[in-house]
């Protein structure tokens, strides 16, 4: 379902911007109490997509709020290249929200790529998806939420990583970190993250994650 709202101009990286009323928002998907939409400008401007809280009662807003606030404050060590990289915040239905410029898309968890192959191509798919993660983790970077669907497929067939609310940063990456909130996704998750208070993790919890 698509609704008439609006917004944008010329957006510069790392801007405010602020939504008005000649814009078609098409919900694109909700992950994680996470909703993407699709933004199309009428009048001017290009496409861009929003990331917004999109769950019920305000604690649980506060705390995926909290995770597009982290996203955005390490977008100075995201590159376009391996990662879909918020270039502006502003405000959606009240919430806290990201943009993102356009990019295909289609998430690894959409994709049915890993079903019926042969061992060729799920190797072929897992070097692919290893790429962007050992990227991120040269950047000092240790995701902490890998799934599939914080996987986003480029045309080409390479991956970018998404979904950076529960990252945290180690300069050194022989170091390990404590996670600054909890969450993540059960299935996926590596057994230190589940436990209270939160053991010290490294990249190989990300490694556990994948899989």
């Amino acid at each position: 379902m698509s609704e008439k709202l609006s917004a944008a101009g010329k957006m510069m990286d790392g801007e405010v911007i602020t939504l008005t009323d000649d814009i078609i928002f098409t919900r694109l998907l909700q992950e994680g109490g996470i909703a993407w939409t699709l933004c199309q400008p009428l009048h001017s401007g290009s496409s861009f997509i929003l990331a917004s809280v999109a769950v019920a009662g305000d604690e649980a807003a506060f705390a995926t709020t909290q995770r597009l606030k982290n996203e955005f404050a390490l977008r100075a060590r995201l590159s376009g290249a391996w990662a879909v990289r918020p270039m502006n915040c502003t405000s959606y239905h009240g919430h806290y929200a990201l943009v993102y410029a356009p990019f295909p898309f289609r998430t690894l968890a959409q994709s049915n790529r890993t079903r019926g192959r042969n061992l060729t191509d799920f190797l072929s798919i897992a070097v692919r998806l290893c790429a962007p993660l050992r990227q991120m983790h040269a950047q000092g970077l240790i995701h902490s939420d890998i799934k599939p669907g914080h996987f986003f497929i480029d045309p080409g067939g390479a991956y970018r990583l998404g979904g950076f609310g529960l990252t945290t940063v180690t300069d050194d990456v022989s170091c390990v970190t404590r996670m600054t909130m909890s969450g993540g996704t059960l299935a996926y998750m590596s057994p230190e993250h589940p436990t209270r208070p939160p053991d010290k993790v490294d990249r190989r919890s990300d490694l556990y994650s994948l899989g």
